[in-house]
């Protein structure tokens, strides 16, 4: 699988998509769309007493850094239930919101994926695997804050979701997002506000 994201994010397929009718690539605009669903969907439902002053000082530099990052073609929705596999060769499917935008998100939506939970650890060794493939390499830092970006638009998305009858299953994958939010916030100084969240709901919730 890493070898075919390598291969979705190189250069000269980014070159070729530009000329593509794609969704809009990633833009502040649509960072704060995402951080919205989850202040919107997720905190006013599940935890309406959180503090939103530090978590917007900590949005704004996040999507600073995110801007930042060399853009690729992404997927976007990255994550376990949208690769299938026939033998040996892995295929991705669901991809209608592809666009341009960083690496780090991708693989935050792959390797972080709250479906999964793989230990921050293992997450690493996956990057640095990635690394060894791709045209350009990710830094952990990169990385961190496209997991933290992506989580916070899964939990958005769990919010939502679950608060429909036939959707309700998403709400059990909430403890495993806030988990990961942790562990990939916890060392980034720039990130400390959502992970001191993070902290606080897990230990609240007990879980």
């Amino acid at each position: 699988v890493l070898q075919l994201v390598a291969q979705l994010h190189r250069d000269k397929v980014c070159q070729t998509a530009q000329s593509i009718d794609l969704e809009p690539a990633f833009s502040p605009a649509l960072y704060r769309w995402e951080r919205d669903l989850f202040l919107n969907e997720f905190l006013k439902r599940h935890d309406p007493g959180a503090d939103l002053v530090p978590l917007r000082r900590c949005f704004n530099r996040m999507a600073k850094k995110l801007e930042k990052q060399p853009v690729v073609l992404l997927h976007r929705d990255l994550q376990s239930t949208n690769i299938l596999f026939k033998k040996d060769e892995a295929a991705l499917i669901d991809f209608q919101g592809m666009r341009l935008g960083p690496a780090s998100y991708d693989l935050g939506s792959l390797l972080a994926d709250p479906y999964i939970g793989w230990t921050l650890r293992e997450q690493l060794r996956f990057l640095a695997h990635y690394n060894a493939l791709a045209d350009q390499r990710v830094s952990e830092e990169d990385y961190g804050q496209g997991c933290a970006q992506r989580l916070c638009q899964a939990l958005g998305a769990y919010g939502r979701l679950g608060a429909l009858p036939g959707t309700q299953r998403f709400l059990d994958h909430i403890p495993s997002a806030v988990r990961q939010l942790y562990a990939n916030c916890k060392d980034d100084p720039t990130l400390i506000e959502l992970a001191e969240w993070a902290e606080t709901y897990r230990n609240t919730h007990e879980f």
